[in-house]
Order: structure tokens, then sequence, then C-alpha cells
């Protein structure tokens, strides 16, 4: 259960809002040695699929399915205990309409990413069975794509019941390539709209480089350099009667990657070096999950944020170089 936060004046009709959901998680526990080496307290990852009803008819209800990773700070015969991230995607079913739903200014677009986070524990009954419990600060928006895009923030709080399938065999699991540095040249691009032309799209591209230097089996923390051009901002300028104005803009990040065979899962912090639209601010977030094709190709979406406003989701191929 839980509540929508009524984050903006512009969403403050959501305020009351109370939700009820359900949700299956299938988990991968892993107490291997090489998970050891990642996570002195082991951790957990799976894949979850979610409905949640929210009591406020313009708002609808929402399918949910997301990765997630727990690194455990407390790992007994009895208890666990750790964060939770999820990264994945929403299915909302009553977006903005002009005529049929104009109080919805959250989400208009029925596809929308979704990021989470939270703590976990539970608590073992018998050899098969654990209690779950957990609170959530949940957050969907569609990068831009449309407007209204003030998003959804909710906080959740969880009570369920989990069962030992165990037929999962942990030496299986292949850790990522062993390397001291990865460099990456990352190409990337996005297609939104902006509030002030609701009607048309605007491309976003853009270049980065990026070091990444490994800790563990699994984590790399990096720092990196982007230029972004904004042709939606190009478009805002211009209607607000500032046609002159820059609409590229650069900037300065450092994060963290969790690391597995396949999967990159990356968080960020931005600063703006040069940024001619106040609106924006000067920090910024990243949140991207990459797929790699091979050792030295990557292919994934990322999600760029200003404080708790969502600016565009892009698609991104990345180049990778080791040392």
């Amino acid at each position: 259960m839980g509540f929508v936060f009524a984050h903006d004046v512009q969403v403050s009709n959501t305020e009351g809002t109370f939700i009820t959901a359900a949700e299956v998680k299938l988990n991968r526990t892993r107490l291997d040695a090489e998970a050891k080496r990642y996570h002195s307290g082991y951790f957990n990852s799976g894949f979850s699929l979610a409905y949640f009803h929210f009591s406020k008819p313009f708002l609808g209800y929402g399918i949910f399915g997301s990765y997630f990773i727990e690194p455990y700070f407390i790992n007994n015969k009895k208890v666990t205990l750790g964060p939770v991230a999820k990264i994945g995607l929403s299915y909302n079913s009553n977006p903005y309409h002009e005529l049929y739903n104009n109080q919805n200014f959250s989400y208009s677009s029925h596809i929308n990413p979704y990021l989470s986070l939270g703590l976990s524990a539970t608590l073992k009954m018998s050899k098969k069975y654990r209690l779950d419990a957990g609170v959530n600060f949940n957050h969907i928006s569609n990068g831009a794509l449309r407007h209204p895009n003030y998003g959804m923030n909710f906080p959740t709080a969880s009570l369920g019941l989990e069962y030992d399938l165990n037929i999962y065999k942990t030496m299986d699991i292949i850790p990522s390539p062993e390397f001291k540095w990865r460099f990456d040249v990352i190409s990337f691009g996005s297609y939104k709209s902006i509030a002030l032309d609701k009607k048309h799209f605007y491309w976003v591209y853009g270049l980065a480089l990026q070091a990444n230097r490994k800790a563990g089996w699994y984590h790399s923390f990096n720092l990196g350099a982007e230029w972004v051009a904004d042709l939606g901002k190009k478009k805002e300028f211009e209607i607000s009667g500032r046609p002159d104005t820059d609409y590229n803009r650069f900037g300065v990040l450092a994060g963290h990657e969790f690391l597995f065979k396949k999967f990159n899962f990356s968080q960020q912090l931005g600063l703006f070096v040069y940024n001619r639209d106040p609106d924006l601010g000067l920090i910024y977030h990243r949140w991207g999950l990459n797929y790699k094709m091979n050792p030295h190709w990557m292919i994934g979406c990322n999600l760029s944020a200003h404080r708790i406003t969502a600016d565009f989701l892009d698609i991104r191929l990345v180049y990778l170089k080791y040392k």
C-alpha cells in the first residue's frame, strides 16, 4: 500500500491518492564465492511484476515490470536486510487527454520508464518460507516524449511471503570480464516533445566520453563528460522570444555501475559547465541500463532528469576499450 506524493503545484490534484498493489518477484540469491567478492554480505537480484491501483480515477492503474538488485547489509540464518534498486517500464491505463482526461498532468503516455529505491528485509520462518517486508520510493515519467509530463512519485510499504524454489545453481553465474580500466565512447539520441508545443517532436542527440575504474568484481566508478544538442530547447527559445539562445550544453558526470555478464546498471550525478537554460539548474542525474552485445559494444537506454523532472529518455550505442 502507499500514496502519491504531490511534488509540484501542477499535480496538486493527486494529493490524497491512496495506492493498493500486488507484486510477484522471481529472486536469485547469490551465495557463491564470486558473489562474496562482489559484496561481503552477498546479494539478491531478479525480476518483478506488479499491479498498482490508484484511488483517484483520473490516474487509473499501472502494471510495472522491472529488474532489481539488493545487496545485503545483514545476512544471517534468520534475517536479511539491504537496499533495493529497481529499473523497468510501466503500463499506465489513463494518460492525459485534452477531452477525456484533462486532470492527469502526471503522465501522458501509456508506457513510462520506472525507477524505485528502497529497503527490504526478510525473516526466515522455516526451511522453505520467509516473511518479506519493504519500503520503496517509486517514480514514473515518460522522459518528455509527451506532455504534460510532471511524473508520479509514490512511496509504498509492502508485506509478502517468499518461497524457496531451490532450483538455481549459483556457481553457473559468470561474473563480468576482469579489467582495471574501461574507456567508453558514447553516442545517443532521443525524440521528445515540449510543453509549449505538444503536437510536434524534436530530436535530442549527443556524444560522451567516460572512464571507468573497476572496484571488485561487480562495481565500477566513472568520470565523464558529455555534449547535448536539444532541438526541443531550441524551439522553446524561439517560442519564448529568445531565438539566439544556444541550445547546446556541456556537462561533467561522476557515478557508479553495477557490472554483470550481459547488463550494466548505472547511476550518475552531473554538473553543467555550459548551459544557457536557467530552468534546468546546475545539477542533473542519469539512470541507465546497457546490454553488452560483445566485449566492445553495448546498446542501452538512459533517463536524464533535473531535480524530480525527467528531461529525456535516450537510446545509446557505446564502444568499449579496456586496459
